[in-house]
C-alpha cells in the first residue's frame, strides 16, 4: 500500500493534530506536555520531618481541554538542589497546580525547572 491509497482505517490508532506541547490521537486520547523555568516564590510554609519547607506553587493550563482531569506527572528541581517534594496540588480538566517543596533555607527567586507530562481523553 503506497501513501498516496493508505486508508486510515487499517490503523488502530493515528495522530490527528499535534503542536509542539501536544498530540491529539483519533481514538480520544489527548497527550500534553511542558518543561518551564520560573523563579522560586514561596507560596506557603509546610513542615516536613520537623523542618520547615517553603513550597512554591505554579499553574500549568493544558494546551487543550481534557473532557475530564488528566492523569498528570511532575517533576522537578530548585538550581540544581534536590526537592523535598513535588506533586499535583488539584487540578481540572483545564488546569493543574503543581507544587515543589524545598529544604533549601533560602529558595526565594532560584530557579525552578519543572516538566509535567498529562494524559487523558479529548473526546
Amino acid at each position: 500500500m503506497t501513501a498516496k491509497n493508505r486508508n486510515f482505517n487499517d490503523y488502530k490508532d493515528f495522530i490527528i493534530e499535534q503542536g509542539t506541547n501536544y498530540t491529539k490521537w483519533n481514538s480520544g486520547k489527548l497527550e500534553c506536555w511542558m518543561y518551564r523555568t520560573e523563579p522560586f516564590a514561596t507560596y506557603q510554609n509546610v513542615t516536613t520531618q520537623g523542618l520547615n519547607a517553603p513550597t512554591h506553587r505554579s499553574t500549568w493550563t493544558f494546551p487543550h481541554a481534557f473532557i475530564s482531569p488528566p492523569t498528570v506527572i511532575a517533576t522537578g528541581d530548585l538550581a540544581g538542589w534536590n526537592v523535598d517534594s513535588i506533586g499535583n496540588y488539584g487540578q481540572t480538566n483545564t488546569l493543574v497546580y503543581i507544587t515543589l517543596s524545598t529544604l533549601d533555607t533560602n529558595p526565594v527567586g532560584k530557579e525552578v525547572r519543572l516538566n509535567a507530562y498529562a494524559v487523558g481523553r479529548w473526546k
